[in-house]
C-alpha cells in the first residue's frame, strides 16, 4: 500500500467518525427541542359557564368563537358548572327557577335582592351560601386535570367557586377573568374583580360606577357582551328573500317577531291577540319562537284557526341561532325579554324593539337600564305590546330615536377585547379587600317579617 493510499483511508475513516458525530449531535438537538416544545406547549384556556337559560353559555361560546377565529391553534375547553351539581338536586333546581321566575316574578325579585345583600355581608364572595351546591372539590379535580393557563367565567356561580378555591390556596398564579352577562350595578358583582384579575362589563356606565366605588381601573374593562360572531355578518337582500320564501312569509305583510328565550317566557296568546288588535285592517304576520314551551305551541295553534285572512301566526319551537338571526333581520319589529345577551344581539339589528320586564331579579334591572338609556320600549303589562308596537311603527320619529340610540350603543361595544386580554398573557393579581367598596348604588333589601326571619336564620347559620 502506498503512503498516498494509506493517507486517503485515514481521511475517510476520520470523515466517517465526524459524520457520525454530527448525526448524533443533530439527533440530540432535535430530541431536546421536542422535549422543550412539549414542556413549553401552552396549556388550554378554560371557559366556565352555567346552563341556566342560554345567556351564560352563549357568552362562553362567543369568546370561544372569537379566540378560534383570530388566534388559530389556541386550545379552548368549555365547562358547564352545572354538570358538577348533585344529579338529585340539579333537575328540581331548574324547575324551581323556571317556576318562580315565570309564576312569581316579584318574589324572585325579592330573592335576588336578598342574595345581593348577602354579597355585601360575607367575608369573601367565595363564601356565598349557594356556592357549595356546585361541589367545588369536583371542580378543583377537573381543573387540576386540565392544567389551564387561564380561566374565564361567564357565570356568577362559577366565579364564586373559583374565588372559593383561591381562598383555599388554589389557582393563585393562574389569571381568572369574569364576564358580567347582565347590566346590574351591585356590590356583590363589583366585589368580584377585587378577588379575580379582570371583570368584563357591558357598558362604560357600569365600569365607571365600579371604579368610583373603589374597584381599581386595571381590573374592570367595558367590552360589551361576547356575542356569536354571526350577529355581525351581512346577509344579502337576495338571501333574505330566499329565507322568507323558504319560511312561507308574506313579503307584503308587516312582520313581528316574538321571542321569549329558550323557555318561551311570557303570555304568548295574550300578546299575539294584542298585536292583531292593534293592526285590525293590515296584513300582519307574527313569528312566535316558543322555545321549549309546548303550552304556547298548543294554544297558538288553536288561536291560528280562528284568525281572519289578513292575520297569520308562524309557530316555531326552539330554533338554531342562525335561523333566529334571520328572523330578526326580516322582521319590522321585535318583542323579547330583558335578558343580558338577547337584547344585545337585537340592538345590532337596529329595529323597533319592545322588551318585557316580567321575570324579576337581574332581568328587572336590565330592563331599568335599557329603558333609562333609550334602547328599547320596556313594558310590564303584556297586554299593551300591540299599542306600543303601533306607536313605534306608525310614527317613524319614535322608531328612529330607538334605532339611533342602538347605533350609538353598538358603536361603543368591543367584545373582542376579551380574547385580546386572554392572549396578552396577563399575570394573576393579588386579591383585594372587597369590603372597601362604596355600596351606595345598591338596591334595597326586601322588607317584611318573612325576610327578617330569613336573615336572622342565615346569620345564625353563618
Amino acid at each position: 500500500m502506498t503512503p498516498e493510499t494509506a493517507q486517503a483511508l485515514i481521511f475517510l475513516r476520520r470523515k466517517g467518525k465526524v459524520t457520525t458525530l454530527i448525526r448524533k449531535i443533530f439527533f440530540l438537538f432535535v430530541l431536546a427541542l421536542s422535549l422543550l416544545s412539549a414542556a413549553w406547549a401552552e396549556s388550554p384556556i378554560v371557559l366556565i359557564h352555567g346552563s341556566v337559560g342560554m345567556g351564560h353559555t352563549a357568552a362562553a361560546n362567543g369568546i370561544r368563537d372569537d379566540l378560534k377565529a383570530r388566534y388559530p391553534g389556541v386550545e379552548v375547553i368549555e365547562i358547564d358548572l352545572r354538570e358538577f351539581m348533585n344529579p338529585i338536586t340539579k333537575g328540581p333546581s331548574n324547575l324551581a327557577y323556571d317556576f318562580v321566575t315565570q309564576k312569581f316574578p316579584n318574589f324572585y325579585d325579592e330573592i335576588f335582592r336578598d342574595y345581593m345583600s348577602v354579597g355585601r355581608e360575607v367575608e369573601s364572595i367565595g363564601d356565598m351560601p349557594t356556592m357549595s351546591q356546585f361541589r367545588p372539590k369536583l371542580v378543583l379535580k377537573r381543573l387540576q386535570e386540565i392544567h389551564p393557563q387561564l380561566i374565564v367565567s361567564t357565570f356568577p356561580g362559577a366565579t364564586e367557586v373559583l374565588i372559593h378555591l383561591r381562598d383555599e390556596g388554589y389557582f393563585r398564579n393562574i389569571p381568572i377573568g369574569w364576564v358580567h352577562t347582565d347590566l346590574v350595578d351591585e356590590t356583590y358583582f363589583a366585589r368580584m374583580p377585587m378577588q379575580v384579575d379582570m371583570a368584563f362589563v357591558a357598558t362604560p356606565e357600569i365600569r365607571d360606577s365600579w371604579i368610583k366605588r373603589g374597584v381599581p381601573a386595571d381590573r374592570v374593562m367595558a367590552t360589551g357582551m361576547p356575542l356569536n360572531p354571526k350577529v355581525f355578518n351581512t346577509v344579502s337582500d337576495a338571501d333574505l328573500e330566499n329565507f322568507k320564501l323558504a319560511k312561507n312569509l308574506d313579503p307584503t305583510a308587516k312582520t313581528i317577531l316574538l321571542s321569549g328565550g329558550s323557555n318561551g317566557v311570557g303570555n304568548f296568546p295574550l300578546m299575539v291577540k294584542a298585536i292583531f288588535n292593534a293592526f285590525p285592517n293590515e296584513k300582519v304576520q307574527v313569528v312566535a319562537i316558543c322555545g321549549r314551551n309546548v303550552g304556547h305551541i298548543k294554544n297558538l295553534g288553536e288561536l291560528a284557526k280562528k284568525l281572519p285572512a289578513n292575520q297569520t301566526i308562524f309557530i316555531e319551537p326552539l330554533v338554531k341561532q342562525d335561523e333566529l338571526f334571520n328572523y330578526m333581520r326580516v322582521s319590522d319589529a321585535i318583542i323579547s325579554k330583558t335578558g343580558g345577551l338577547t337584547p344585545m344581539e337585537l340592538f345590532y339589528r337596529k329595529k323597533p324593539l319592545v322588551l318585557l320586564d316580567i321575570n324579576g331579579g337581574q332581568e328587572k334591572y336590565n330592563a331599568d337600564f335599557f329603558s333609562k338609556v333609550g334602547l328599547a320600549r320596556v313594558l310590564t303589562d303584556q297586554s299593551k305590546v300591540g299599542a306600543e308596537l303601533h306607536s313605534l311603527l306608525a310614527n317613524k320619529e319614535n322608531a328612529s330615536k330607538l334605532v339611533d340610540r342602538q347605533l350609538q350603543f353598538c358603536g361603543e361595544q368591543c367584545p373582542t377585547r376579551i380574547a385580546d386580554w386572554i392572549m396578552s398573557k396577563p399575570h394573576a393579581l393579588k386579591a383585594l379587600d372587597g369590603k372597601t367598596l362604596d355600596m351606595s348604588p345598591d338596591y334595597q333589601q326586601p322588607g317584611g317579617i318573612f325576610w327578617k326571619c330569613v336573615r336572622a336564620l342565615r346569620k345564625f347559620a353563618l
